[in-house]
């Protein structure tokens, strides 16, 4: 059986550059916030924590960019 070729949209999560930079600095602040947390700071830390798992993480994962092509309206997966 041979593999079908996926087009560059098939091998993609349809993440975008922004998508993958908030989920970086998200990452970041969760490292940062368990850090804070080993330090003894109860303070700093389990907001970092809440923010990167509460907020930026789920807005990296959730947002959409448009597509600059202006087929805002039309999914690209259904074939006319």
């Amino acid at each position: 059986m041979m593999a079908r070729k996926l087009s560059k949209n098939e091998e993609s999560l349809g993440f975008g550059k922004l998508n993958y930079v908030l989920m970086a600095v998200g990452l970041g602040m969760i490292v940062l916030g368990y850090i804070l947390l080993a330090v003894g700071d109860i303070t700093g830390a389990p907001i970092l924590l809440v923010i990167g798992y509460c907020a930026v993480l789920p807005t990296a994962i959730l947002i959409s960019q448009r597509s600059k092509q202006g087929s805002a309206g039309t999914d690209p997966s259904i074939e006319k």
